[in-house]
């Protein structure tokens, strides 16, 4: 079976009747773009008795992401069908983060979507990924969104992966940046 039969990919007359009714990929780049993410796409899917998960067959689900595979954010629905409520999530493997939990953020104008974009980002902005501490500070408060994709961590990572966070360290082994073991 082709993945355009499992998925239900749309016509091009299906996705203009879809996008005729209310078309709010505007509103989702406006949000995106504030968060630092650039090139979000909308992706239009009808549900088939094998995708369908519980949802009506011929159900349309919306979703926008951006196309980088290890490093993304993906906007959907909360409910197939109705525009205005979101889930947002950010997948980052490329820093060995796995998915995010999803958050719920509603917006129906530009402006409403400008501040649900600055609510969550300190969670979902792009610019917090390049930030060593703040990477630090949500493994520590997520680890198990740590991926395993090394087979021995070093440093910070390896002492989350064995379940030793900063006060379990004996007294003494931490020293400040650029500050040498054997300093005179």
């Amino acid at each position: 079976m082709s993945l355009e039969v499992m998925i239900g990919v749309l016509s091009r007359e299906e996705k203009l009747a879809a996008m005729e009714l209310t078309d709010p990929t505007d509103q989702v780049r406006r949000f995106a773009v504030e968060l630092g993410w650039r090139g979000i796409e909308r992706t239009d899917i009808r549900l088939t008795s094998a995708t369908c998960l519980g949802l009506p067959v011929g159900t349309l689900v919306t979703c926008w992401s951006t196309s980088n595979l290890k490093f993304f954010i993906e906007v959907n629905q909360t409910v197939p069908g109705r525009f205005g409520g979101y889930r947002v999530s950010v997948v980052a493997e490329k820093y060995h983060i796995g998915p995010m939990d999803f958050e719920m953020c509603a917006f129906e104008s530009e402006d409403e979507a400008v501040g649900e974009a600055r609510r969550l980002a300190p969670l979902f902005a792009r610019r917090n990924f390049r930030d060593k501490e703040w990477l630090r500070r949500y493994l520590e408060r997520h680890p198990e969104k740590l991926l395993r994709s090394k087979k021995k961590w070093r440093g910070w990572k390896g002492r989350l992966r064995a379940g030793v966070t900063n006060a379990a360290r004996p007294p003494g082994s931490w020293r400040p940046r650029g500050e040498l073991k054997n300093s005179r």
